[in-house]
């Protein structure tokens, strides 16, 4: 048995067996003060070979594999995020002329104006206009246009081809690495009028809204000492966002029997 253990630990590049039976080295502690720079990031040291008596863990070698490390930073990176979300103006159904500009403004004036209200004041600004919406988010584009579709009598067959061209955004979507809050809004207007999506889509949203860390946007509009005007507004816009995405989460649970996957937060239980 020690024969073939020797053998295993030879194969994987290994301290030989011995080397386990001796006392650890204790290191001297050092001084708490550091010597790199404050990060918002958690520091993940990778140990060189040799440094420790077992291999580094799976996830260490993921990281150091598929430098995963240097994505959290872009993730984390509001340059990155606004450069990033679903934004394609030159294929969406007017360039492509799946529906006509006045089609569109017909079935945007539609969701502004009996839709929009529904969905409290999480949705779409009240000034935002057609053009605003095709340049900041093809998904929520799209969704507005596929909801719309659905409550004008005559525009069947535009709500069908608009369905698979929603599809394909959100298969996009999904293996995207930045996105927007828009694209986040245009997947929760889907999922409250697609019944067919709205538990899959409701998931998708919730991911894409922590990786945004909005159940931290709570917090950081009312606790944050002398918050400028402009992110106390993007904070407040990102509370309504994750206080519709508890109610479409939960909603969805009820319909389908399933538990939510959001937990009541302090924020939602101390809404008075």
């Amino acid at each position: 048995m020690e024969r073939a253990l020797e053998d295993v630990l030879e194969k994987l590049n290994m301290p030989a067996l011995d080397m386990y039976a001796q006392t650890p080295i204790v290191e001297p502690a050092q001084s708490p003060r550091s010597t790199r720079q404050v990060s918002q990031e958690p520091a993940i040291a990778i140990p060189k070979r040799g440094d420790r008596d077992v291999s580094p863990g799976p996830m260490q070698s993921l990281i150091e594999a598929t430098r995963l490390n240097g994505l959290f930073s872009q993730l984390r990176s509001g340059k990155q995020r606004r450069k990033g979300g679903m934004r394609r103006m030159d294929t969406d159904l007017i360039s492509e002329q799946v529906i006509t500009y006045e089609q569109a403004e017909e079935m945007f004036e539609v969701f502004k104006a009996l839709l929009s209200p529904r969905l409290y004041s999480a949705t779409i600004p009240p000034d935002a206009t057609l053009e605003t919406v095709r340049t900041s988010s093809t998904v929520l584009f799209t969704a507005i246009i596929l909801v719309s579709a659905l409550h004008i009598s005559g525009f069947e067959q535009i709500h069908e081809i608009c369905h698979g061209r929603f599809l394909g955004l959100v298969s996009s979507a999904i293996f995207d690495r930045f996105h927007t809050l828009d694209d986040i809004r245009g997947l929760c207007i889907a999922a409250f009028w697609q019944p067919d999506l709205s538990w899959k889509l409701s998931g998708l949203c919730i991911r894409m809204a922590t990786e945004f860390h909005l159940h931290h946007a709570f917090y950081e509009a009312f606790y944050t000492p002398d918050i400028t005007e402009d992110a106390l507004r993007e904070s407040l816009e990102k509370t309504r966002l994750w206080y519709l995405l508890f109610v479409l989460d939960h909603q969805s649970s009820i319909a389908y029997g399933r538990p939510p996957v959001m937990a009541e937060l302090r924020p939602i239980k101390d809404y008075e």
